[in-house]
């Protein structure tokens, strides 16, 4: 709700820019997020052909003049993972931490938008392993994801009286 009432105070209620900059930006940055981690791992041609083949879904056409949550939480998910890989190639140190910590945030952030991400999470985890982070690094993520289910929890509490309302 955030970034749509941000988009709307900026580029004015009732512009067309307001209506898609939600969807653009976020197919944006499931493209790019899609592109690096093809190209990381596979080279530069899996990267161009993982984006063609995001693109041929229709669910990315749908999404692409209708705020759906689907594809901004999967641009979350998939952010997340660079994230961790980058924590990956740092090993430790703060960087490392923050990436870390980030990751957990958008991985929140995300469940957030659309709960069926919850199904990218064991691939983050994968992610996690394969870029060599340690499994008690790996923890580091939970603290942004138990904030959000806290602030979840508080707001259905609030809003409906039923903190586990959404369960």
């Amino acid at each position: 709700v955030l970034p749509a009432w941000l988009a709307g105070h900026l580029l004015g209620g009732d512009s067309p820019a307001t209506h898609y900059v939600i969807p653009f930006a976020s197919i944006a940055l499931l493209a790019a997020g899609v592109f690096a981690l093809m190209r990381r791992w596979f080279g530069t041609t899996a990267g161009v052909l993982a984006v063609a083949l995001t693109f041929v879904g229709t669910l990315v056409w749908d999404s692409a003049s209708h705020v759906y949550p689907d594809i901004p939480s999967i641009a979350l998910a998939v952010t997340a993972c660079l994230l961790v890989q980058r924590a990956g190639d740092l090993r430790d140190g703060h960087v490392a931490t923050l990436c870390l910590l980030g990751a957990g945030f958008l991985l929140g952030w995300a469940f957030e938008v659309r709960e069926t991400t919850l199904v990218t999470w064991p691939f983050v985890v994968w992610v996690a392993r394969q870029a060599h982070v340690r499994w008690s690094r790996v923890l580091l993520l939970l603290p942004g994801m138990v904030a959000w289910a806290a602030a979840d929890v508080g707001i259905s509490a609030v809003a409906y009286g039923d903190p586990l309302l959404k369960l």
